[in-house]
């Protein structure tokens, strides 16, 4: 079991255990070393402690009962999801306020930021997270948003890829892809899937129901504050996904449990598909009356970067052995059960 406390500072430590879910199974990780450190960038103290406080402060999110019709029918497709940035701490200019309210309903498909300067008169966690948005277009349907940034920042589907209270027909797992166009300098990237809510200001994979690829170190991260696990190859002990560049296309994906197996997180590197990365995490949320919505979530760390992502409405670079329809997320709401009216995602 990974672990989440340490009495020493590095990537993100604290001297207290974080809260949990008790839902959440015991498992046994992908293969490999778990570290106290990351081999490549290293979070503080003081950031374990802002998100470990978040955590303890803010309840696990219900998942909506119902939602809208229109959710449920044949015209409602993948191009429905898309990418938002936290509303709570994302600042713009007066004059983007409409732009930005558009990105946070719509989603975006493309993300591309530039590094933010430091702003010394901030307090010492604004200085270090700071998300500025500058601009959000859609020609051709392609919805681009710019940013600067500076620090850690996490941006979830603006709809859920595992509906807790939902089940897709004909449907093995939930899968979405993340193409890199630049990563430059010291930005970062990490992909994975995560419960709301999430400390905004910090990568997935480092807390409670949230498990993550890491693309500096080339880790695994699932509730894990401190170094990760590796993902090797156990015949070359080299990384399964080597150093990403620009081009690359790396998958995250998730299959259903079954009555013979348990669900299973993996990752795909240019259409190759990976070994398990993480068993059983998010079967629980399947079950009646323990079910959550879980979200995909890309992390990015300072800039300058960029990258599309694809949640079915372009081909794969995956092939999904011919069974693309049962990964994408299109008719993930046929199913739906009777109630009333549904909250809305915010």
């Amino acid at each position: 079991m990974f672990s989440a406390a340490s009495t020493s500072s590095s990537r993100s430590r604290s001297s207290g255990a974080q809260s949990r879910s008790p839902r959440l199974p015991k498992y046994a990780p992908a293969a490999g070393q778990t570290h106290e450190t990351s081999s490549a960038t290293n979070a503080d103290l003081e950031d374990y402690e802002a998100a470990d406080l978040f955590c303890q402060q803010h309840p696990y999110a219900l998942p909506a009962r119902i939602y809208p019709q229109e959710y449920s029918t044949s015209g409602f497709g993948a191009e429905k999801w898309g990418l938002v940035p936290d509303s709570t701490t994302t600042w713009s200019s007066p004059g983007l306020a409409p732009a930005l309210s558009s990105l946070q309903a719509r989603g975006a498909l493309s993300m591309a930021f530039s590094l933010g300067e430091a702003i010394a008169d901030l307090d010492s966690q604004a200085r270090k997270h700071q998300l500025q948005f500058l601009g959000f277009e859609d020609p051709e349907g392609t919805r681009r948003a710019a940013f600067r940034n500076r620090g850690d920042a996490c941006f979830m589907s603006n709809l859920p890829v595992i509906p807790g209270r939902y089940a897709g027909a004909n449907k093995r797992g939930a899968y979405f892809e993340v193409t890199i166009r630049e990563l430059l300098g010291d930005a970062t990237i990490a992909l994975g899937m995560q419960c709301l809510p999430y400390p905004p200001h910090r990568l997935p994979g480092w807390h409670r129901r949230s498990a993550a690829l890491h693309l500096d170190d080339r880790r695994l991260y699932f509730e894990d504050s401190e170094g990760g696990t590796d993902y090797l190859n156990p015949h070359t002990r080299a990384p399964h996904v080597p150093q990403v560049q620009a081009g690359d296309t790396i998958g995250c994906g998730y299959e259903y449990k079954t009555s013979t197996s348990v669900g299973r997180m993996f990752f795909t590197f240019n259409g190759r598909q990976l070994p398990t990365a993480f068993p059983a995490i998010f079967d629980a949320m399947r079950l009646e009356g323990q079910e959550t919505d879980v979200f995909a979530v890309v992390g990015v760390t300072n800039g300058p970067c960029a990258f599309e992502v694809n949640f079915g409405v372009r081909e794969f670079v995956w092939d999904a052995q011919d069974q693309r329809q049962m990964w994408t997320v299109d008719g993930l709401f046929e199913r739906t059960p009777v109630g009333d009216e549904p909250p809305s995602y915010e």
